[in-house]
């Protein structure tokens, strides 16, 4: 039976269902369950220890520990502008090893190049640009990558300014509401994919920044049957270190999902 699970990025997350990553490879992957790993807000644009906060090489550490089946890159993977040369420059040398298990997403700082061309030519087939949004198969589960940043319809651009086109396709990049591409797309992709559990409860974790540095995030579970509950948590955090953060983020999935790290 196949489950279902979305995860979409606005800017930037590091996700660890609303916790510090674990050190160790769960059990639940050594039970037959996908063990995932999911982070965003990665690479500094400059070597990891330059300045000392920039530790995102401890990061890409922690990630091989766990051993995941998958690692989701959920966003703002190279700062500051995810150009193709920073992305070789930084990210590679500390991530290229787990780049053949990486599906990810583009955060606002992919688009900061124009069209996100650095993030997609880095990323090739695993981006499925130009729109960047896409679905795959992990064991049991499908999962969905949104590209939240078509939302915006527009980006800013360090040349051109405000109202920077997300993609060269203007049918892709018109927006996200009913009737857009990724809209309809994910429309049928539910369709195809809608033999889901009849109980499966779910949880949305929402997160905000409400001053710099500091991030607070609610989850909030629901099932079929009606029964609700929300937990909240916060942390402190330093750009390239492994803690839950985001800015605007959306991150659902269903019990029984692949266990995150």
């Amino acid at each position: 039976m196949r489950r279902t699970f979305v995860f979409a990025v606005a800017l930037a997350f590091v996700a660890a269902a609303c916790g510090e990553l674990p050190s160790e490879r769960a059990d639940a992957g050594a039970a037959g369950a996908p063990v995932v790993a999911a982070v965003g807000d990665i690479a500094c644009k400059s070597l990891p220890g330059d300045p000392p906060r920039c530790k995102y090489d401890k990061v890409a550490e922690l990630i091989r520990s766990i051993a995941p089946d998958r690692f989701l890159g959920l966003g703002d993977l190279q700062y500051l502008h995810g150009s193709a040369e920073q992305f070789a420059a930084f990210y590679d040398p500390v991530f290229a090893d787990l780049k053949s298990i990486t599906a990810p997403v583009p955060g606002n700082h992919e688009l900061y190049t124009l069209y996100g061309e650095g993030y997609y030519d880095y990323f090739g087939k695993a981006a499925h640009g130009p729109g960047g949004f896409y679905s795959f198969d992990l064991g049991s589960w499908h999962l969905i990558g949104l590209n939240s940043q078509i939302c915006k319809g527009s980006t800013w651009n360090p040349d051109l300014g405000q109202n920077t086109a997300i993609t060269r396709n203007p049918a892709i990049g018109e927006g996200c509401g009913p009737g857009t591409a990724m809209y309809e797309w994910l429309k049928k992709d539910l369709v195809l994919n809608e033999d889901r559990p009849a109980r499966s409860p779910s949880c949305t974790i929402r997160c905000s920044a409400p001053s710099r540095g500091r991030t607070e995030c609610s989850c909030t579970s629901s099932s079929r049957s009606g029964s609700s509950s929300t937990r909240t948590a916060s942390t402190s955090r330093s750009p390239g270190t492994s803690t839950t953060t985001s800015d605007s983020s959306r991150w659902t999935r269903s019990a029984g999902s692949p266990r995150t790290a």
